[in-house]
């Protein structure tokens, strides 16, 4: 009789869940993987009482916390060995791992960090966690000087690495530290075409396929060398992006799922133009997901869910004002798209219950009316601190994630953006850019966030090119700064 897989419960933003599947990737595990959000999820405390990710399922047995996981793996699985035989070294790779699994890791998770809640700002929750990264890596820094070895304690991959990768990119991805420049000063000479890669791992595809490789990215400079590039195999898994303009200026985005068949479409205004493309494609709708509550994205709702018996996907706030709702969804949540693991993140300010939906494994996301490219939206129900907030959650993804906006508005933006930075040479080649593609009638959208970086006036709040044209004094907040940004855009 078949032996049943192994389960693995775990999240997309979780570095433990990340180092686990690696080891089980590493030792050819084949293995379930399901994706939890424990704060939320009422049966997950049945599996693990203390309700922390990941959680691991061989049978009757039930085994969590990271590390306990990996080296119960170990033993079960001694292909690829990942914990040393000389007993110094695996004393040195143990104590890397635990480093990162008990001195840095749990002072950035949720637990922890929501503790400051109320008490501090976002800014100063992220010092917090920042202070302690950097004094983790700085300490690995000094264990492995003068180690002369590929990665951190020998020519293979051990423990020490898998628990390293993902606290890697969790530290520049989620939680902005620069280790180019120094901060901390774990890779401080690391060439600058690295910032191109994807550190660590392709984030995206390892979230719906398990990792299947692992290699060096060579000899890197001082502590650096232990540093890897994780490479997954590539998905057959893909969603196909279809843009339905709508009404004016408004887009509606179509999802297709080629291996299941499954569609979605995002923020539909009208229902004749989504019927008119899936009758062109022979596709049947299945999700309707809306950003907010605006008639202008959820005004075909009824229709398509009243044609093709679609559920309507929302916000849990939203729940009263999304016409047709059966799926309500709140900040952290992880929803699936037919095997595409979905993140919700509340971007209120445009609206109060405003979300944006992430897809990490394709490298997208759609931010309705929150952010669009060189811009935001209007201040309807929110505050400019609601805002500010909502952006740099948005921002602190991925620089090569494609943003889906809701609205056709780049070119118009772009005089905006130029009356109040016109030195701005990234700026102005993009500007250009976009009246090429409007002339001929092509759509601005998706744009990157390292392009919104670069470029848009609500994104570069310490600019002082805009500061000194909009007159802003210098001891003004980012928010405040926002707030007078967004009133000179809508007199604009």
């Amino acid at each position: 009789m078949a032996t049943a897989k192994p389960i693995l419960y775990g999240a997309w933003i979780s570095s433990c869940s990340h180092r686990v599947r690696i080891a089980l990737n590493l030792k050819g595990v084949d293995y379930e993987y399901k994706a939890v959000n424990p704060r939320t999820d009422p049966d997950y405390e049945k599996i693990n009482p203390i309700k922390y990710i990941p959680a691991l399922v061989d049978g009757d047995f039930v085994l969590s916390d990271s590390l306990a996981i990996m080296l119960y793996l170990e033993d079960k699985y001694p292909q690829h060995p990942l914990v040393p035989k000389d007993i110094k070294t695996k004393g040195l790779d143990l104590q890397i791992a635990n480093i990162v699994c008990s001195s840095i890791q749990p002072l950035q998770g949720y637990g922890v960090i929501g503790l400051h809640e109320g008490r501090l700002s976002p800014d100063e929750s992220l010092e917090v966690v920042q202070r302690y990264i950097d004094k983790g890596f700085k300490a690995i820094e000094k264990l492995l000087d003068g180690c002369d070895s590929k990665y951190c304690v020998g020519d293979e991959v051990h423990l020490g690495d898998v628990c390293l990768a993902p606290q890697i990119h969790a530290a520049i991805n989620r939680f902005q530290i620069d280790l180019i420049r120094g901060q901390p000063s774990l890779i401080p000479r690391v060439s600058r075409k690295w910032l191109g890669k994807p550190l660590m791992y392709g984030i995206g595809t390892l979230l719906v396929m398990p990792l299947r490789t692992i290699h060096g990215v060579g000899r890197m400079f001082g502590a650096a060398r232990y540093l890897c590039n994780m490479t997954s195999v590539s998905s057959s898994l893909q969603i196909e992006l279809v843009s339905v303009p709508c009404l004016q200026d408004n887009y509606a985005y179509i999802l297709h799922d080629v291996d299941t068949g499954t569609v979605g479409v995002v923020d539909p205004s009208e229902a004749v133009p989504i019927i008119n493309a899936l009758e062109k494609r022979n596709q049947n709708l299945t999700y309707i997901l809306n950003t907010h509550h605006h008639y202008d994205h959820t005004g075909g709702n009824l229709e398509l869910k009243a044609k093709y018996g679609a559920k309507v996907i929302g916000s849990e706030k939203d729940k009263d004002r999304i016409p047709g709702i059966d799926i309500t969804l709140s900040e952290g949540d992880t929803w699936m798209f037919a095997g595409h693991q979905v993140l919700v993140m509340e971007t209120p300010g445009h609206t109060s219950g405003h979300v944006s939906f992430y897809f990490p494994g394709s490298g997208a996301i759609f931010t309705g009316d929150t952010l669009f490219s060189l811009s935001c939206g209007k201040l309807f129900e929110g505050t400019p601190e609601q805002m500010h907030s909502s952006l740099q959650k948005i921002v602190a993804l991925p620089d090569v994630t494609k943003v889906y906006c809701g609205h056709e508005y780049t070119l118009s933006n772009s005089r905006f953006a130029l009356s109040i930075e016109p030195g701005n040479e990234e700026l102005q080649e993009y500007a250009a850019s976009t009246a090429d593609l409007r002339n001929k009638n092509t759509p601005t959208v998706p744009t990157t966030i390292a392009r919104e970086k670069q470029c848009n006036p609500f994104l570069r709040t310490s600019s002082p090119e805009i500061k000194k044209r909009l007159s802003i004094p210098d001891h003004f907040d980012d928010a405040r700064v926002l707030e007078v940004i967004r009133r000179a855009k809508d007199n604009f």
